[in-house]
């Protein structure tokens, strides 16, 4: 009986010393649910917050401001006479200084903005040329933004208002129905002036008879050229086009480094010399007799002071 109570006793120490299952269970993921729930919450959050998912409120700001400034040069140039004409270069370094600052998603809603005022105030015939120099500072910024070297952010600046222009001339003739053969006789027109403008130069040169040599194959180049027109029309378009781009890239890349932004230099060191050295050159013959007159009489002047001015 007493090894019965004995053996009844051990039983319960022995059940309260095993290990229980609990002991070899899986962790708990309780903190990964709570972790899950708390990035759904913030997504949540995040997606009520106004402005937070597609644009902050900053660049709202930055984008409003620099789009009135491109609205402000857009006007200038269209309504006033010299100085929108010296003020066009500026139009997309706005847009350039909103890249680089917050990126193409502000840029393109400040452009569409601007497009959409000019549109309004000047008409739809200005508001798609605002959008497009819009787009070209984006384009601009981005590059310059990446470091990308001048050549090819000239290429793609010209590239990308040639395609909009030629898309432009082509919508003109289906929608409004412009005659292709206006535009023809245009290209003729300006195949003509070229011709002319080579013959006068032959004739000042004393190069008249290597132009009569040369002259029958560029007619037949012409010629050539006239009957493939919408491949002539891209050409004339893009060589249009190129100085354009290069002026927009020289006036955004200076207000760029002004301001203090890693860009790469644009015109090249080399070729601000060889300007600086070509205007010396042009305009020496006026500036420096002026400067020599200057010191001649204001040396006879001085010298006549100094003798009144003795006792």
């Amino acid at each position: 009986m007493q090894e019965s109570l004995q053996s009844g006793e051990a039983t319960p120490r022995a059940a309260s010393q095993a290990p229980s299952a609990h002991h070899f269970a899986a962790p708990v993921t309780r903190p990964l649910v709570s972790t899950t729930s708390a990035v759904k919450q913030e997504r949540v959050q995040s997606a009520v917050r106004p402005g937070s998912g597609w644009l902050d409120a900053v660049g709202l700001a930055e984008g409003g401001l620099l789009a009135d400034v491109g609205v402000v040069l857009d006007l200038a140039s269209i309504y006033l006479p010299i100085v929108g004409t010296v003020l066009e270069p500026a139009i997309p370094t706005p847009f350039v200084i909103l890249t680089l600052r917050r990126g193409p998603r502000a840029t393109l809603l400040a452009g569409a903005v601007a497009m959409f005022l000019v549109t309004v105030i000047a008409g739809p015939h200005f508001g798609w040329r605002m959008g497009l120099r819009a787009l070209v500072g984006l384009l601009i910024g981005v590059m310059m933004k990446r470091r990308m070297r001048a050549p090819l952010v000239l290429a793609a600046g010209t590239l990308l208002v040639t395609l909009a222009a030629f898309a432009a001339t082509f919508a003109v003739i289906l929608f409004a129905g412009l005659p292709a053969h206006d535009i023809v006789d245009e290209l003729r027109n300006g195949l003509n002036s070229g011709a002319w403008v080579l013959a006068t130069g032959a004739s000042l040169l004393g190069w008249e008879g290597d132009w009569l040599t040369v002259r029958p194959i560029l007619v037949g180049a012409g010629l050539f050229a006239l009957r493939f027109w919408p491949l002539l029309l891209f050409l004339y378009l893009a060589a249009l086009a190129a100085p354009i781009v290069t002026l927009y890239f020289a006036v955004a890349n200076g207000v760029a480094r002004v301001l203090g932004y890693d860009v790469r230099p644009f015109p090249p060191r080399w070729f601000m010399s060889m300007l600086r050295l070509l205007l010396l050159v042009v305009f020496a013959p006026i500036i420096y007799p002026r400067r020599a007159l200057r010191w001649l009489f204001g040396g006879r002047k001085r010298s006549a002071v100094a003798k009144a001015a003795r006792p």
